[in-house]
């Protein structure tokens, strides 16, 4: 599992499900792991499409390492610019707000 992820950065990942630095959520089935969630990625981009997206509360985390230096920032940027919405509400870490909104300066 670890050749993979190495083979195929992520972006970050929504309920410990990943997702790669192309946007695309990772084939679960490919590998040795098990999301457990209501639903998958796949799934809510599904209702999404669909428009019966129910009211998704989307939480975003910082690193549960104490020592990652990285920011949620490029996660946050893919669910905020997913074309269909994928959640109503996104609560997200301090610091990957402000390296988001950092970037968005100029916009």
């Amino acid at each position: 599992m670890k050749q993979y992820f190495k083979d195929n950065p992520v972006l970050g990942n929504i309920a410990w499900h990943p997702v790669l630095r192309s946007g695309t959520p990772v084939d679960l089935t490919m590998l040795p792991l098990r999301v457990a969630t209501l639903f998958t990625l796949p799934e809510l981009r599904e209702m999404a499409a669909r428009g019966g997206t129910p009211q998704i509360i989307l939480a975003i985390g910082p690193c549960s390492d104490p020592e990652c230096p990285e920011t949620k920032k490029d996660l946050l940027r893919w669910v905020i610019e997913s074309k269909p919405t994928l959640a109503h509400h996104i609560f997200v870490d301090r610091r990957s707000a402000a390296n988001y909104l950092g970037e968005r300066k100029d916009d």
